[in-house]
């Protein structure tokens, strides 16, 4: 987990989080690790619970005891830690690439991605609430993202962008996210994004059905 992560969620959140991660426990095998009082580590569970990095995974019963709740880390506690998305995404292409792909396949790969990524979105009957799922649908994959109506359509546009490594590296890579944000908004959809150091999310929505 990196620094910062482990500054927001305070050291003993964090302490907890990484021991979940190896194997379910109980509340009095947390405190007894830990050092700490059964209610203590309730209190920090209870606000692990409620930001959905932990939930109950199953109960144990001792004999001639009352069962003794598990907890497990979920998976979006699980994503608190590194991991190796953009890298590996960027080393694929790269070696795409050096396998001889011919020009404009990287693009379409991303495309084809995209679209299957779609697949797996709820998608409204109303124009308005298909770009609303769009813009969900890059809030999910980590985008900081807000949708604004414009004379010709929509904008999909915010600060960094969800695949900003590999983006960074590999500027095909944002046609995964435009072809997204296209089948699921029905609309026709190209990219004003900043896709050098810092890449920035921008997609302009045009009320022509794509």
């Amino acid at each position: 987990m990196s620094p910062w992560r482990e500054k927001l969620l305070g050291e003993t959140r964090t302490k907890l989080l990484k021991m979940l991660r190896h194997t379910p426990m109980t509340v009095v095998e947390m405190a007894e690790a830990l050092g700490l009082s059964t209610n203590g580590i309730r209190v920090h569970l209870s606000w692990l619970t409620a930001h959905g990095l932990v939930a109950q995974a199953g109960t144990h019963r001792d004999t001639g005891g009352k069962p003794a709740q598990f907890y497990s880390i979920t998976a979006s506690g699980e994503e608190l830690f590194p991991k190796a998305y953009s890298t590996v995404l960027t080393g694929v292409m790269n070696e795409i690439d050096r396998h001889g792909a011919r020009r404009g396949h990287l693009k379409e790969l991303m495309r084809d991605v995209g679209e299957h990524m779609a697949g797996g979105v709820a998608i409204p009957r109303k124009p308005d609430g298909r770009v609303s799922a769009a813009a969900q649908a890059v809030r999910d994959m980590g985008g900081d993202v807000a949708v604004e109506e414009t004379v010709d359509g929509w904008r999909i546009s915010g600060h960094g962008c969800p695949l900003s490594a590999a983006v960074a590296a590999r500027s095909e890579t944002c046609e995964l996210v435009r072809s997204l944000i296209e089948r699921v908004s029905g609309c026709e959809v190209s990219t004003c994004c900043e896709c050098g150091g810092q890449p920035n999310c921008c997609f302009e929505l045009s009320r022509r059905v794509a």
